[in-house]
């Protein structure tokens, strides 16, 4: 009886080598198929907002890892690739593979029927909330929303701790802040409900903020002492001016915002195997190494950022959902309205 039970856990085990080795094999055959298939479309176009430094350095690495496939395109800020993704759609002539934007601009180009569903197998270290349910695009890396201080104008102690204390008289007129910060105001009305969200914001707006257009310009005026505070900073971003001796730091106020920065193959990509290999290459370990290299926080919940405070930080994704569901003008609208912005 022993020996007949000995017998067949040896045949299962054996069984089970061989199956593995049987769709290891298999995997393996596809992924060269795929990747033959992908030289021979011989590039893959590219349109995305990341900065012009790290996209050079992701195309390069792409290209050196996959000779024979050239990465090309177009890199604008969130407003400049929008408007060309959108401007060639309506023409009919749509010439990118592979968008890596912002979620709430993917969502704009899923309600289009822009995008195709492809769920990479890198795709699986990505956590739940960070990529789209049904499949049409994934997170890359996450940018966490902090307060950042001007360190000779605001200690570390008397610094804002929570989000009431940007209501504080001596923060009057001495804040700046993002003037498109739809996303953020989005999914505190996701975390906080609407009507907790509309108060604040009201009273956030009677501070006299001064409103400018990005992010990093306005991290560095803060450093700059330009202002005391800078609401909704990219905490990569302070950190990378911290670690370089400029005067600046940042508090994680809860909830912590974390903007998707994602990327998706097109619904009419011309070159689409190419385009898989991109998104999975960028997914992949290696791509995610380098988002670490860039300083920001990987998606893999693998991958540790550079900076160990960035690891410890728990954003909460952009409301996706409710940005699909009601646009993301409609968010826009009434942000713009309660801070009087044009």
């Amino acid at each position: 009886m022993k020996h007949s039970q000995t017998a067949r856990i040896f045949c299962g085990m054996i069984s089970f080598l061989v199956l593995s080795s049987f769709l290891g094999t298999r995997i393996y055959a596809a992924e060269g198929q795929r990747l033959k298939a992908a030289k021979k479309e011989a590039k893959v176009v590219l349109y995305t907002v990341m900065n012009v430094k790290d996209n050079e350095a992701l195309k390069s690495t792409f290209e050196k890892k996959y000779p024979g496939i050239v990465v090309e395109g177009f890199r604008g800020g969130s407003g400049a690739v929008i408007n060309k993704v959108l401007t060639e759609a309506r023409a009919g002539s749509l010439k990118a593979d592979v968008i890596f934007a912002g979620g709430s601009e993917m969502q704009v180009f899923k309600k289009e029927g822009l995008l195709q569903k492809y769920v990479s197998p890198e795709a699986a270290a990505i956590p739940v909330g960070f990529k789209d349910p049904d499949g049409y695009w994934t997170n890359v890396h996450p940018l966490m929303l902090v307060t950042a201080f001007n360190t000779r104008l605001v200690t570390a102690a008397d610094a804002p701790q929570t989000y009431e204390d940007l209501l504080k008289p001596q923060w009057k007129g001495n804040m700046m802040m993002d003037r498109v910060e739809y996303d953020w105001f989005a999914t505190l009305q996701k975390v906080w409900g609407r009507d907790r969200t509309i108060a604040f914001a009201k009273k956030l707006a009677t501070q006299n903020i001064k409103f400018m257009t990005g992010h990093s310009a306005i991290a560095q005026l803060v450093a700059a002492g330009e202002a005391m505070i800078g609401i909704n900073m990219y905490a990569y971003r302070v950190s990378l001016l911290k670690q370089k001796g400029a005067t600046i730091d940042w508090v994680a106020l809860d909830p912590v915002v974390a903007i998707l920065e994602t990327v998706a193959v097109t619904s009419s990509a011309p070159h689409p195997n190419a385009a898989r290999l991109l998104v999975d290459f960028m997914l992949a370990v290696d791509g995610q190494r380098l988002i670490r290299n860039f300083g920001r926080i990987p998606g893999r919940t693998d991958i540790q950022p550079r900076n160990e405070e960035l690891g410890k930080i728990k954003g909460y994704p952009t409301d996706t959902d409710s940005i699909y569901e009601r646009g993301l003008e409609a968010f826009g609208k009434e942000y713009r309205e309660i801070f009087g912005l044009q």
